[in-house]
């Protein structure tokens, strides 16, 4: 068979357009499909430099089913499986964003949360499965980018690939990437369990937001020295760091399981999307913090408390307290000018003059004259008048009385040009009634 390079037509099909990615048994390579007009997919070719004879093709067909009814949506739908003079393919879809390499060293926290979810989501599946399915080679160039999520890629057929490389005398591969591999694979007669793809979701998720990888080239190798895990820098979440510190434990008792992982991813992207609500008193505060306590990261050893951040009082900017010193002059004096104006205005009303018309009194015409020392002679004299609504009103006797000492104050009271009738008339505001 001729070597793979670009340009050439594989399987009277495929014309490769550029490799994308390569391992120890496989190349990954784009392809144009001539049978569908140039559609484009991803060829992952087994073992381009040592063939394999018929039997373990058969094997690999029959592993490959296993996996082709698993629908997931964080693990990668294989489209067809055949072989091509000994070299077994599988058609992938493409994914134009390519995988999780390019988010290494430039991954925040929260798209490292959804990382953990998506990856933890897909191996939990995977290792629900009886037999369970381990996938072995956990890392970041193995998790495709989607539009919203990750999606893990080569499981399964690792594993069968593996138990055929163990009995070709043709080909021996070590299977997982060394620096994603956990300390147990160097051991002696290693068992592979699903605690192995554990630890490589921690050494991939530490690289994603460190950039670095958590022990260099060598991996749990390295780990085997020393039992401790590295931690994640301060900048970081206690509950980040409580992750990854888990997912890289030296004990596989010791690592949190897909499902844990999961659940503990969901929990904080929840909480990152809502506010945690406010303590009963935000500024006085037990040790700075006040809040709830995760049950995942409770202190019953398996991890430290977890309290929300709660903001402190904001100090105020000088400018802010110029402006409200000056909105609060300002409203007092429109509050002083609006009652001074409300005072000056208030009961006024255009004044009603009311022309005072002076009482007039029309003298009676005059009487014969009374001898003013007839004791009882004279007659009595009436005086008529109206009263203060312009109606007649009685008439009072101003004549002398029998009573000698009344006709002397008579006398007194009354002088000469007053012993006649007189007819009293008053007025009033509408106007003068006489009589």
């Amino acid at each position: 068979m001729p070597k793979l390079q670009q340009g050439y037509l594989f399987n009277n099909r495929y014309q490769l357009l550029r490799k994308i990615g390569s391992g120890g048994y496989s190349e990954v390579w784009l392809v144009s499909d001539t049978h569908m007009k140039g559609f484009e997919l991803v060829l992952k070719i087994f073992l381009p430099e040592a063939q394999l004879d018929d039997k373990m093709v058969d094997l690999f067909g029959k592993e490959f089913q296993l996996v082709y009814n698993i629908n997931h949506p964080n693990l990668l739908k294989y489209g067809h499986f055949d072989a091509c003079m000994g070299y077994p393919y599988l058609e992938m879809p493409y994914y134009r964003l390519g995988s999780a390499e390019k988010l290494i060293g430039h991954c925040t926290e929260d798209v490292g949360w959804r990382y953990l979810r998506d990856v933890a989501a897909g191996l939990a599946c995977l290792h629900s499965k009886r037999p369970a399915i381990i996938h072995q080679d956990i890392k970041p160039a193995n998790v495709l980018l989607s539009d919203d999520s990750f999606i893990i890629t080569d499981f399964g057929i690792s594993a069968s690939v593996n138990s055929m490389f163990k009995d070709s005398n043709s080909y021996k591969a070590v299977l997982g990437t060394r620096p994603y591999m956990p300390p147990e694979k160097y051991l002696p007669n290693p068992e592979i369990y699903v605690e192995n793809d554990i630890w490589s979701l921690g050494a991939s998720l530490y690289e994603l937001l460190t950039g670095d990888l958590p022990f260099g080239s060598r991996g749990g190798a390295e780990q085997l020295e020393k039992i401790e895990s590295p931690e994640l820098p301060a900048t970081f979440s206690n509950e980040m760091r409580y992750v990854v510190r888990k997912c890289l434990s030296y004990y596989p008792s010791h690592r949190l399981t897909a499902k844990e992982l999961k659940s503990c991813a969901e929990t904080q992207i929840e909480k990152r999307k809502t506010p945690p609500p406010p303590p009963s008193n935000p500024y006085t505060t037990s040790g700075g913090r006040q809040g709830q306590i995760d049950p995942l990261f409770s202190s019953n050893g398996s991890g430290g408390s977890r309290g929300y951040d709660y903001p402190h009082k904001p100090d105020r900017n000088p400018l802010s307290w110029v402006l409200i010193a000056a909105a609060s002059v300002v409203g007092i004096a429109m509050v002083v000018f609006f009652t001074i104006f409300l005072f000056n205005h208030s009961g006024r009303s255009n004044p009603v003059v009311v022309e005072q018309q002076e009482d007039t009194v029309r003298p009676a015409p005059p009487t014969p004259d009374v001898p003013v020392s007839g004791k009882k002679s004279s007659p009595k004299g009436t005086r008529t008048g109206t009263n203060a609504n312009g109606g007649r009103g009685g008439t009072v006797d101003v004549s002398p009385s029998d009573d000698p000492s009344e006709d002397e104050a008579s006398d007194d009271v009354f002088s000469d040009q007053h012993k006649y009738k007189t007819t009293f008339v008053s007025s009033s505001m509408g106007g003068n009634n006489k009589d």
